[in-house]
């Protein structure tokens, strides 16, 4: 019988469980409790059938941070938060929404897929680095200013009549098929063109776009009434100097590809498919790869680093050739990374950094990977007969005698372990080369390296 009870219980208990939505924020449980939506104490929960019903929520400068809960606002159509700590928000659930204010949060992550309805979105003042609104195909008015973004992509927005990106990061604006579009608002970003080339320039009467990059070009319905600066060109507000067109020419646009495949900018995960993973090479030997870097728009491209790519977070990768600095459009140039490493049984990662003038793809990263066996590689193409190491064994002095044509590009001596305990020694160039052992008691590997191939020879030193 108890046990029967304690069942019902459960089953009773997982039931108004059910009936309630989690709100782990205090503070947007308490602007609930303030709206009678929801009744003292604070208990990080809310019952469902109160807040599913709700068509507008205004709870701005609350000092919410996370507003996990708002999924089960199914009928809301209008939504300000505007002033508060959220740093994401995920709108999935709000089918209806009409009406988004959000900015001045530290938003850098929003979900408006499933939001077609949605016509007004107030994003400014956030910290968004990406933001799709393709779906968001009812959209009249959209403010995405001061944050991080790199692009846009509006192509779906046809009813868009309000625009407002300023104070972005962006190159490229592409507003041809925005023919409803009455003010935009695009300064102080570092666009290079601007396309507002719709059918309809008369009804842009509000048009912002100083501050932006000196070699500008506004792709536009009449370039001569725009350079002539009469009608409602006369209004629009830009830097002197700018160039207006009907046909700009596309900027640059970098892409690097390794056996051919593209490699995507910010790509960690490196594949044998595109070159990035090396493999596993033998200690003692390298590999090289090489990638090209292609100009894919319609103005050259141009490599701005000093050096022209830096690797970082591992030293066992390397530039052995670098590329041309300048790219024609839809030209190429190849670079050479070298995987060498330097102890045996390891694996390391390399980030590849490339800058570029390519504005939203500045710098381009990518990461590669190699893998390192944990035994040396023995020679495969030299001949012993020109190479001699002696004495070996020995105390504290030996000898490399070299009679080959490839000249020794290294010296290098390594433990059993694999740890590199001396490298170069000396004049290279020397047909024989004095190596100081003195401080070195035990078995070692003495590792010489010439342009083209490699001899790894056990010594001895007691």
């Amino acid at each position: 019988m108890h046990h029967k009870l304690f069942c019902c219980f459960l089953l009773i208990t997982g039931l108004l469980q059910g009936q309630n939505t989690l709100i782990p924020d205090a503070n947007f449980e308490q602007r609930l409790i303030d709206m009678n939506y929801d009744e003292a104490p604070i208990d990080g929960m809310v019952v469902t059938d109160s807040i599913n019903s709700i068509a507008q929520l205004w709870i701005p400068n609350s000092s919410i941070l996370d507003l996990t809960g708002i999924e089960d606002f199914l009928s809301l159509e209008i939504l300000d938060i505007t002033g508060n700590g959220i740093v994401s928000l995920d709108l999935g659930n709000n089918l209806s929404l009409r009406e988004l204010y959000a900015e001045t949060n530290p938003i850098s992550s929003i979900n408006l897929l499933n939001n077609t309805a949605l016509e007004i979105a107030r994003l400014g003042n956030m910290q968004l680095t990406s933001l799709d609104v393709s779906n968001c195909t009812s959209l009249l008015d959209l403010r995405c200013d001061s944050n991080n973004l790199t692009i846009i992509d509006v192509s779906n927005n046809v009813l868009l009549n309000s625009f407002n990106c300023s104070e972005n990061l962006l190159c490229n604006l592409d507003l041809s098929t925005n023919s409803a579009l009455v003010s935009l608002r695009c300064n102080n970003n570092q666009l290079r063109v601007i396309d507002v080339k719709n059918a309809n320039n008369n009804l842009l009467s509000t048009f912002v776009a100083n501050s932006n990059s000196a070699s500008l070009c506004i792709q536009v319905d009449d370039e001569a009434a725009a350079n002539g600066n009469s009608g409602v060109y006369a209004s629009w507000q830009t830097d002197p100097g700018i160039n207006y067109s009907e046909n700009c020419s596309a900027d640059n646009e970098i892409d690097i590809t390794g056996l051919g495949v593209s490699i995507q900018n910010g790509d960690d995960s490196p594949d044998t498919l595109d070159d990035t993973d090396f493999g596993i090479v033998s200690f003692g030997s390298f590999l090289d790869h090489e990638f090209t870097i292609e100009n894919m728009g319609e103005s050259d491209l141009n490599l701005t680093g000093s050096p022209l790519i830096t690797i970082t977070n591992s030293s066992d990768f390397t530039i052995v050739a670098n590329p041309n600095p300048n790219i024609a459009p839809m030209g190429t140039t190849t670079f050479t990374v070298r995987y060498e490493p330097s102890q045996a049984g390891t694996i390391n990662t390399g980030i590849l950094s490339i800058s570029n003038d390519d504005c939203d793809e500045d710098p381009y990263v990518f990461y590669v990977r190699g893998e390192s066996s944990t035994t040396l590689s023995l020679p495969q193409y030299y001949s012993e007969a020109n190479i001699q190491v002696y004495p070996n064994p020995t105390q504290d002095i030996s000898f490399i005698k070299y009679r080959g044509l490839d000249p020794i590009s290294s010296i290098a001596i390594f433990d059993i372990n694999g740890k590199a305990i001396k490298m170069n020694y000396g004049n290279l160039s020397e047909e024989i080369i004095e190596l100081d052992l003195r401080s070195l008691k035990g078995i070692y590997f003495l590792v010489i390296t010439t342009r083209h191939n490699q001899l790894v020879r056990k010594l001895v030193i007691i």
